[in-house]
């Protein structure tokens, strides 16, 4: 892509939702297509035009191997052109910084050092900073696969991993992403059950703060690389939860509303207190009975539902190239309030509460509704199949964890 004068490709690792929807920003502003590399090519990356693709089985098992190869051919490919990459799983952003002196010095990487990036991800030390900026959280133990079950433990309880990037490995082996306990009891068995099956990472036990799905919210944040200022916070209300078993904890529909200052302080004394650049994606629960926004998770990358910025008018390309290139403030970015969804009407209609029922109607007759899947720029006969194929596959996970 050329602006004025200034060649540049954007370049993903990982083929999720969150690289399609960083991919679709891109070619909406700028008509270019995204470099991706994967492992494997699967939905919602598969028959899409919005990207080049390059597989390397290698990936996991090498990484980085696979970088420094793909990094020449990328190079070889655009000579002369600046290169902004931005990984979309932790995964992936871990590669990166784990081997970032690959990179040349015609590469952006809009990320922290490795270092902070493992800080903030780990939930232990998560916590550790939110006390030291007075943020909320919910009480917290962390153990170790030999460690006893925490004696002062009591009621309702949930068992997390540690580090997101751990459950992405565990899956696999049929690991839960969120165990919900009803008490002590159930939760010591949980675990047992849980070491027995092989996963001996540490994981996190938290008390479980009653909610509905729209007491949840995701909160997306941008400070600069390059002048270190904060220039984005937004704030997404979620109106519909996935509450499957491997998936709990996704957002499948949010409402954009204006953030409150509580959140929007705390969260920027966090960014400059531990001067964390780049995208930050922020989960936080609202807890009724104390009556204060909760912080549970900060994830060091953009959020797999990061299409909910594009759509509300923070275009997420034009965030990164307007900042990394041009140093240009976000004065010409115009803000509107819409609801983002990944499921069909139907659901929607049937899950969102009667208190949002409303708002969601009347925007959707306004057509504020926005799925990232839905753009006439990646249509096909065979994008249309796949759309089908997943919408089938999402209703029965949705309705089967409710």
């Amino acid at each position: 892509m050329n602006q004025n004068n200034r060649k540049f490709v954007p370049v993903t690792i990982g083929a999720n939702l969150g690289a399609y929807s960083l991919a679709r920003a891109f070619h909406e502003q700028y008509g270019v297509n995204t470099e991706l590399l994967c492992g494997v090519v699967i939905f919602p990356v598969k028959d899409s035009k919005l990207f080049n693709i390059t597989v390397d089985r290698n990936l996991h098992y090498e990484p980085r191997e696979s970088l420094k190869k793909y990094i020449e051919a990328i190079e070889n490919k655009y000579p002369g052109y600046e290169k902004i990459i931005v990984p979309s799983e932790d995964f992936s952003v871990n590669y990166v910084l784990s081997n970032i002196d690959l990179f040349g010095d015609d590469w952006h990487i809009p990320f922290s050092g490795k270092e902070l990036v493992d800080e903030v991800a780990n939930k232990q030390d998560f916590y550790n900073i939110c006390e030291t900026v007075g943020l909320k959280y919910p009480k917290t133990w962390t153990f170790g696969a030999d460690d006893e079950f925490p004696a002062d433990a009591k009621g309702k309880l949930v068992i997390k991993h540690l580090e997101s990037r751990h459950f992405e490995a565990a899956v696999k082996s049929g690991i839960k992403k969120i165990y919900v306990n009803d008490n002590e009891v159930q939760a010591e068995a949980a675990l047992k059950q849980i070491r027995e099956d092989g996963f001996l990472e540490r994981l996190v036990l938290q008390e479980y703060i009653e909610s509905d799905d729209t007491d949840i919210a995701v909160v997306t944040s941008y400070r600069s690389p390059v002048d270190k200022e904060v220039k984005l916070v937004s704030f997404g209300r979620v109106l519909v939860e996935d509450r499957s078993e491997m998936k709990g904890g996704n957002h499948l529909t949010i409402l954009t509303e204006e953030v409150p200052v509580e959140v929007k302080e705390g969260i920027t004394r966090l960014l400059e207190k531990k001067d964390y650049v780049g995208f930050a994606n922020f989960d936080i629960i609202y807890d009724n009975s104390r009556g204060e926004w909760n912080f549970l998770e900060l994830n060091p990358r953009l959020g797999y539902s990061n299409y909910q910025l594009t759509a509300q008018g923070y275009n997420v390309a034009k965030i990164l190239v307007d900042d990394l290139l041009y140093q240009l403030d976000m004065s010409d970015f115009n803000e509107s309030h819409i609801v983002y969804t990944v499921i069909d009407n139907g659901l929607n209609n049937k899950y969102i509460t009667d208190d949002y029922k409303d708002t969601f109607n009347n925007l959707k007759q306004s057509h504020n509704v926005y799925s990232p899947y839905d753009y006439k720029g990646d249509s096909s006969l065979k994008r249309k199949l796949e759309m089908l194929k997943y919408h089938r596959r999402a209703r029965m996970e949705i309705v089967e964890g409710r």
